[in-house]
């Protein structure tokens, strides 16, 4: 009776859970470990090899490298000590590494009977998208089963899915806390659209769930340097420098970067910049804030160059935009008109990628600056215009 029920409860759950994953071209899939519910403590590592063995065989569905999941538990700060993790760690390390799909299961015995049951689940949500299940019917049976277990998920997962919304990747940085790593990315994203506030209070709630999160007191050292608060600049990035030695040398030197920038050594953020780049030529971000700190320094024309480099590996965000066109600017008041041309092309597409920035008081100063040196009179007076019916300084300004 107890294997009857089993097998309904078993197959009930298959039915119930009978989405199908889609894993698209070049994904991997994290392979996680099978639990050994049984007897039998051989099971315990059995299974799970021969799952792995037999998606070996697959030309579309490969298994995340062993290097990568150790790199993320080094991240997470967590000792890589087992072959194949428990579900929950596994899901963690899947998101980590902007791996979409994990595959887990176990082994059951009830009345004599065993079964091998595989799933398929959402590493962000855990939600069931596909459970199978097998019934051993001798020892002798086991790696057949696994081998049909394993060629049906294969099938599983190389069916072709256009409903499948694709992950956002996670930041590659250290930090023991999960929740904490999801408010640094949004942070990020809050910078890339220029919401300064939001991205700090979300700093702000990462490093309070991890006191140790060396990037995230990083980030916000800069924001804090941003806005002149020298003492609370000066206190996170003390705590950011004090864990770089534990941190791998792409990240530490990236801390260390911005550290120099901020204290006003520009030499220092660029030369350090340039050897982090030679390490990792295709980090659009890195070439992005290379471009910066030469801007900030007054080398236009490298600017220009770098910010050039990282818009061939990823869209520049519309602040690096406004940065390249105000560096056409600065040249356009001793060039002339064609650099003030190239400086309207910049700030529009800025804008376009962010039409706030049109009304914002600065940019907005600068933008009429660029139409009325390009010529567009009527355009730049309307933008002063605009100017001039806001608050008091804006319309001293728009005067």
């Amino acid at each position: 009776a107890a294997a009857v029920l089993l097998t309904v409860v078993l197959a009930a759950l298959a039915w119930s859970n009978r989405s199908t994953p889609a894993l698209r071209e070049g994904e991997f899939v994290l392979l996680a470990e099978f639990a050994n519910h049984t007897s039998d403590t051989l099971l315990t590592r059995t299974v799970g090899t021969a799952v792995a063995a037999a998606l070996q065989q697959s030309g579309v569905v490969v298994s995340l490298p062993r290097s990568r999941v150790t790199a993320a538990l080094a991240r997470m700060q967590r000792r890589d000590s087992t072959e194949r993790l428990p579900i929950d760690l596994a899901r963690e390390v899947a998101q980590r590494e902007s791996v979409r799909l994990v595959l887990d299961g176990e082994v059951l015995e009830a009345g004599g009977v065993r079964q091998i049951v595989a799933r398929i689940s959402d590493a962000r949500s855990g939600r069931i998208l596909r459970t199978r299940t097998y019934r051993l019917d001798s020892e002798a049976d086991l790696l057949p089963t696994i081998d049909r277990l394993a060629a049906q998920m294969r099938r599983d997962l190389g069916e072709a899915g256009t409903s499948i919304e694709g992950a956002v990747p996670l930041p590659a940085v250290t930090t023991a806390s999960l929740p904490a790593l999801y408010h640094y990315a949004a942070a990020i994203d809050a910078i890339r659209s220029s919401d300064e506030s939001l991205a700090a209070s979300l700093l702000t709630r990462a490093v309070a769930l991890d006191t140790t999160f060396a990037s995230a007191h990083a980030q916000l050292a800069a924001f804090y340097n941003r806005n002149n608060d020298v003492p609370r600049s000066s206190f996170h990035f003390a705590r950011a420098l004090a864990q770089a030695d534990r941190l791998p040398l792409e990240e530490a030197q990236r801390i260390q970067i911005m550290a120099a920038f901020a204290r006003g050594d520009g030499t220092t953020a660029v030369e350090t910049s340039r050897q982090y780049l030679a390490l990792r030529p295709r980090d659009a971000g890195a070439w992005a804030r290379l471009g910066y700190y030469l801007f900030a320094s007054g080398q236009q024309g490298e600017a220009r160059q770098a910010y050039a480099r990282s818009d061939e590996l990823a869209p520049l965000s519309a602040g690096s935009y406004l940065n390249v066109g105000t560096s056409w600017l600065n040249e356009a008041r001793l060039a002339g008109d064609a650099a003030f041309d190239s400086a309207l092309t910049y700030y529009q597409r800025a804008i376009s990628e962010q039409p706030s920035l049109e009304f914002n008081t600065f940019y907005n100063h600068q933008y009429g600056a660029i139409l009325l040196g390009a010529g567009l009179a009527d355009s730049a007076r309307a933008t002063y215009t605009r100017m001039a019916g806001r608050d008091p300084f804006d319309r001293a300004r728009g005067l």
